[in-house]
């Protein structure tokens, strides 16, 4: 030791410079351990830009579904379709750790685009706008046994999907659903704008009705949520604005759709009251914001 205790260094401290010739790691253990953090980091790159081919090609197909252009909106579901399994059995199959990220947020956007495509492509003969509500309640009932309207997760992005990005794909389908709304309530089309508001509202209600926990898990059911009440908002207001040109035209409000429309108005209104309610009771800053009154169904 010098005069100021610092310790002279040994000709040997050199040596510790350089971890591969550490007497405490072995050397050619760290070389394996630096080579298969680069290959998994090559990977991971390789993973990013394809998982970017197949969100494009499936926000490609959800605009041309916007735009009537079905058969483009298929192709390109297809062609997400094929460059996901190929992702899968070249690089997530190796490395499950890559699944998150950017591989869920692609499988997300592919379920999205085939969620709306076939609901798009679904008859609008489960929208009982010219009958009853008995006759409507006993189709609700006999349906138990038929194809639902939405797919099944195991029927989405090549079987992929897991939960979570079901979930995700669902709320963001909402969204979808409610441009959709948009554009028929400009033309006036109640029936249409009828069924958007059903199926947001059973998408939300099978969101709301989980024990979710999480911010981004919130995220989903709140992002549904408010999709629900801006198609509650448009259909009230396309149904005062029917009302009233029905009214000025002396129809009288004898017929059976006017009838409709009217009972309508009052369920809807009854609905609002009910928001208030529970707004008041401070049920939007608490878990009980998320159960949903069986009276909506």
């Amino acid at each position: 030791a010098t005069a100021k205790g610092l310790i002279k260094p040994s000709s040997s401290s050199s040596s510790l410079s350089s971890p591969l010739s550490s007497s405490v790691l072995s050397s050619r253990e760290w070389e394996d351990l630096r080579v298969a953090y680069e290959a998994n980091d090559e990977r991971r790159e390789l993973v990013i830009k394809g998982c970017r081919d197949v969100q494009k090609a499936a926000k490609q197909a959800v605009y041309a579904a916007h735009r009537g252009n079905i058969s483009q909106a298929r192709d390109l579901i297809e062609k997400a379709n094929v460059d996901i399994k190929r992702l899968q059995q070249d690089l997530i199959a190796d490395a499950p750790s890559l699944r998150y990220g950017s591989f869920s947020g692609a499988l997300e956007e592919l379920a999205e685009a085939e969620l709306f495509l076939q609901w798009l492509e679904e008859d609008d003969g489960n929208d009982d706008d010219d009958k009853d509500e008995e006759e409507r309640r006993r189709r609700e009932s006999e349906d138990n046994n038929k194809r639902p309207l939405l797919p099944r997760r195991q029927e989405l992005a090549s079987g992929l999907l897991d939960y979570s990005g079901y979930l995700g794909a669902l709320s963001d389908f909402t969204g979808e659903v409610g441009r959709v709304a948009v554009e028929k309530a400009i033309r006036r089309d109640t029936k249409m704008v009828r069924k958007c508001l059903h199926s947001v509202f059973a998408s939300y209600t099978l969101l709301a009705s989980l024990p979710l926990q999480g911010k981004n898990n919130m995220r989903k059911v709140d992002a549904a949520k408010n999709n629900f009440r801006k198609l509650e908002a448009i259909e009230y207001d396309l149904a005062v604005r029917s009302f009233d040109s029905d009214r000025r035209s002396g129809d009288g409000g004898e017929n059976q759709q006017q009838q409709h429309r009217t009972s309508m108005m009052m369920r809807i209104d009854q609905e609002r009251t009910n928001n208030g309610r529970r707004q008041q009771q401070g049920d939007d800053e608490s878990d009980d914001s998320y159960v949903v009154d069986d009276d909506r169904r």
